[in-house]
């Protein structure tokens, strides 16, 4: 308020002092004489002056008119000029806006008009990379793949964008299914960027899915030195997995001895690595080294008891005696409160045929989350025991319902298989864990059961086993003869009913012909 009224008086004094000046120089005597081919003109002070203010005037603007026309000739001859500077601040400014508005339509979901707007940007801006990047997002959101591959192309002529057309040729590369022209491309973007964490991390997926576990062995040192967001625990982990395979790898190929040296490092990087265990214990047998391979195995089982541990343990001598065998055991079941120990014991037991300790063994664990291995061997046991039949089907019974044994599982896709460093189904590192699958899944194999004392030529379950199966297919046989002499006793049983008993007594066979057979496998 105040300012405003402060301009509007200056500007009164500023109009005062022209108007006394114009008064001033009219009332001066005088003037100005102004001669043109013998025409005298004659002016006053205050006339000339306003006549001399137009003149200049009227030249600034003839100079502006010629500056004019000489800039649209300059603009026709395609000169920088202000008059295209001007359409090309007008084109940048729509460039632009198409810019933003397929940036927001890629995140609202809306993958059309992403593309046509980043069409529109790539004609409108003057940065190629920066189209080109937009262009590969809305194309591989659209599912054109071919018109994303021109894009990241496209980014592989500029220094700053040539890691990211290489990040999308290699995706494009994994679609196809090239693992080959993948690893090569991840190859080439390391040797750009050594230092990137995220190329290093797509090079070692990619050596992992091809089995080149030097390379992936070279890129986790690699990871070592830079900043991952990977703790030490979880690098040692990988390394531990990567030397594994590529002992396994070895150990196929005849290089025994390159093979053990890799599984000692894999065991010294992570000691309770299971698969990196078994693998260095069966080297150690191999090479002659048992008692190696005994120690490691007893230290690895003091940590946490497994049953491929125990079955390693126990190819060591294949052939002695179950006696021999559970005397020698004894070192590895000091501690009967664990699940494991308890099922190696009862195995052993009844492989000799002590009955009674193989099921006191495994009554603390036939509560609550019944393990299927328990419900089985506890079959056993009490068939040996001399049980009645209806407590070992029972027992057979709870076991096809009881959780299943653990295996190893893909945490990813749920994927069951021997282990191995990359999921078979998924193609995922390291993703598998030692856990029980549910009940709707199959077992994809028997290790977890102990078989080495079922293969034992002296040992006995199975026969067991099988006598429970016979004894279950006697009581059948026998029930269907009593069904048969109602039969007779009862002549005026219609036909029909007859088939529905003789249905019942059917399915109740096969159910406990069932319940047998999943016995044998499950033992």
């Amino acid at each position: 308020m105040i300012f405003s009224a402060l301009k509007g008086f200056f500007v009164l004094i500023f109009v005062g002092i022209l108007g006394l000046l114009a008064g001033y120089l009219n009332d001066t005597p005088g003037g100005v004489n102004l001669v043109f081919y013998s025409e005298e003109f004659r002016f006053s002070f205050l006339s000339a002056i306003f006549f001399l203010l137009i003149i200049i005037v009227a030249i600034l603007i003839l100079i502006k008119i010629l500056n004019f026309l000489s800039a649209v000739l300059s603009f026709f001859r395609g000169d920088e000029t202000a008059i295209k500077r001007f359409f090309e601040r007008s084109k940048e400014r729509r460039g632009l806006k198409a810019f933003s508005n397929s940036l927001i339509a890629l995140e609202e979901g809306e993958n059309d008009k992403a593309f046509s707007e980043a069409k529109k940007a790539e004609k409108l801006l003057r940065f190629p990379q920066m189209t080109a990047l937009l262009g590969a997002r809305a194309t591989r959101a659209n599912g054109l793949i071919s018109s994303e591959k021109e894009y990241n192309k496209k980014l592989l002529k500029y220094p700053e964008t040539q890691i990211v057309g290489l990040r999308g040729l290699i995706n494009s590369s994994l679609e196809d299914g090239d693992i080959d022209t993948a690893l090569a491309l991840a190859e080439k973007a390391k040797k750009l960027n050594p230092k990137n964490a995220g190329v290093t991390e797509t090079l070692f997926n990619l050596q992992c899915k091809s089995k080149d576990w030097e390379g992936a062995h070279k890129s986790v040192s690699e990871m070592f030195r830079q900043k991952q967001s990977l703790t030490g625990e979880e690098l040692r982990r990988r390394e531990s997995v990567v030397l594994t395979a590529a002992a396994k790898e070895n150990q196929l190929n005849g290089l025994t001895e390159k093979s053990l040296s890799l599984a000692r490092q894999a065991v010294k990087k992570t000691p309770e690595f299971i698969p990196a265990i078994i693998v260095c214990a069966e080297l150690e047998h191999l090479v002659g080294k048992k008692a190696s391979g005994v120690k490691l195995i007893k230290s690895a089982w003091a940590v946490g008891p497994h049953p491929l541990l125990a079955s390693v343990y126990a190819n060591f001598f294949p052939e002695e005696t179950p006696e021999n065998r559970l005397d020698r055991f004894q070192s590895l079941l000091r501690n009967l409160n664990h699940l494991e120990a308890a099922i190696i014991s009862s195995n052993l037991h009844i492989a000799i045929e002590d009955f009674p300790k193989a099921r006191s063994v495994l009554v603390p664990f036939t509560g609550a989350e019944l393990d299927s291995r328990v419900a089985t061997l506890m079959a056993a046991a009490e068939k040996g025991c001399g049980e009645d039949e209806k407590v070992v089907s029972g027992w057979l019974s709870k076991s096809t319902t009881s959780k299943r044994p653990p295996e190893w599982i893909c945490d990813r896709c749920g994927h069951i298989d021997s282990w191995r460093p990359v999921c078979s189904k998924c193609d995922t590192f390291d993703s598998q864990i030692w856990a029980s699958p549910s009940n709707s899944t199959e077992l994809h194999h028997g290790l977890t059961t102990l078989p080495f004392v079922l293969d034992s030529s002296d040992v006995k379950p199975e026969k067991d086993t099988g006598n429970i199966s016979d004894d279950n297919e006697g009581d059948t046989a026998h029930e269907e003869r009593e069904v048969e002499s109602n039969s007779e006793v009862a002549p005026d049983l219609s036909s029909e009913e007859e088939n529905e008993t003789k249905g019942k007594d059917r399915r109740k066979e096969k159910q406990t012909i069932d319940i047998a057979e999943n016995a044998r496998k499950i033992i």
